[in-house]
């Protein structure tokens, strides 16, 4: 997660440390993703990597942000 944190903090340019709270009950403490099995059940392939992906994905929340300010 810290690897998320620190790519979207750069994206952003957010300067801040990450506002972690205690795990509650049940939680899962690590999760480790892969595209490998998607692969090998459907023949899927990313069509981005993870940094252009969520370079889009930013630029689509902020437009999206702009388009319906918050009140």
């Amino acid at each position: 997660m810290d690897d998320v944190f620190k790519a979207l903090a750069r994206e952003c340019e957010y300067r801040g440390t990450p506002r972690l709270k205690p795990a509650r009950e049940g939680e899962i403490n690590g999760v480790v993703l892969s595209p490998a099995r998607a692969s090998e059940v459907w023949g899927w392939q990313p069509s981005v990597g993870f940094p252009e992906g969520l370079a889009s994905t930013v630029a689509w929340y902020r437009q999206a942000r702009q388009a319906t300010p918050l009140p």
